[in-house]
């Protein structure tokens, strides 16, 4: 399929290796053109900036774009509010037990026990939640996971750093856990 980007774009995926390189080129192509279709413009007209290693951004009046990518999927998300969004594939071989004690707080670790589902989709759809969290903060995933916290009883993330929650929706389609965190209020 065709690869529609800026030139900026383009110069900008010229710093990157490879892999990354061609990553780039294609969710920032897919993002163009999924926008385009929504605001009935030219793919090259959507108003982006979607720099390398950045969330994409689009001016205010366009409302709220979040781009998340795995293996086999790249997975857009448009709202008039802002949102974060995350997908990844749920066969992906991870390390769960480290990712478990990595990334989950005391009272997450212990929900999660509680409710001895199949441990490993759990581990991995919290990811997702906690990702689309950090993703609405435009924050980096490095710093922030411990940060937010998970209430999966009330489908609510909040960062226990700044007081922010968010409410969040996760599901499974096909080979892949999405989420989403928006603010419904807002």
């Amino acid at each position: 399929e065709e690869i529609i980007i800026s030139n900026k774009e383009l110069e900008w995926s010229k710093t990157l290796s490879f892999f990354r390189a061609n990553e780039f080129k294609e969710s920032r192509s897919l993002l163009r053109k999924s926008l385009s279709l929504l605001f009935n413009i030219d793919p090259l007209d959507v108003p982006i900036i979607a720099k390398p290693n950045k969330p994409p951004e689009l001016i205010k009046k366009y409302g709220f774009v979040s781009l998340s990518h795995c293996k086999g999927a790249i997975l857009v998300g448009w709202s008039k509010n802002k949102l974060g969004i995350d997908i990844e594939n749920k066969y992906r071989q991870i390390n769960y037990d480290k990712l478990f004690n990595k990334i989950f707080t005391d009272n997450e670790k212990n929900s999660l026990i509680k409710k001895s589902l199949d441990h490993k989709n759990q581990i991995l759809t919290s990811w997702t939640m906690k990702e689309s969290a950090i993703k609405w903060e435009r924050s980096s995933i490095f710093y922030n996971l411990r940060n937010w916290e998970i209430d999966f009883d009330k489908n609510k993330i909040t960062n226990l750093k700044n007081n922010i929650s968010l409410d969040i929706e996760s599901f499974c389609f096909k080979d892949w856990y999405i989420s989403t965190a928006t603010k419904k209020n807002s």
